[in-house]
């Protein structure tokens, strides 16, 4: 299998996965698996490696650069019980597909962004192809909700 960064540039097949993630954000692996998202759409849950980590993984590795650090990340929502607000820590999907949080990449669309975390209300499989429905929902968790936002809207 030939590896190819997305100039064209071949990418020498003994480099570790951490040299061919600097020397080409976005590569392709030819004659691999094709992509299952809708053609001009992005990629959602396709990365074998990105789809085992971790939230505290995905934002680390996708989020987070230079000296900066994180500690403490959770995945999850608010409920508002009364005029408390209370965390609930959301379960996470063995499909990588069915997750609110996960890894994307532009793959052949025109997005502006190479690659990065996605984050949804619902399943993030829900992004790949053309989402012109607009009575279409996959809410995760009904009633969830977060208190800044809830400010800012005036909505739970």
């Amino acid at each position: 299998m030939k590896i190819i960064d997305k100039s064209g540039k071949r990418i020498d097949g003994k480099a570790s996965e951490k040299e061919i993630k600097k020397s080409a954000k976005s590569v392709v692996l030819v004659g691999s698996k094709p992509s299952s998202s809708v053609s001009g759409s992005i990629e959602v849950a396709e990365n074998a490696t990105y789809n085992s980590y971790s939230v505290q993984q995905l934002v680390d590795d996708l989020l987070i650069s230079g000296c900066l650090s994180t500690s403490n990340v959770r995945f999850g929502y608010y409920k508002k019980s009364g005029s408390n607000w209370i965390w609930n820590n959301h379960s996470w999907s063995s499909t990588p597909g069915n997750r609110q949080l996960g890894y994307f990449n532009k793959a052949s669309s025109t997005f502006s962004l190479d690659e990065g975390i996605i984050f949804s209300t619902g399943k993030i499989s829900s992004a790949e192809g053309s989402n012109d429905t607009g009575s279409n929902s996959d809410q995760m968790v009904s009633n969830a909700s977060d208190p800044d936002l809830a400010v800012i809207t005036g909505e739970t």
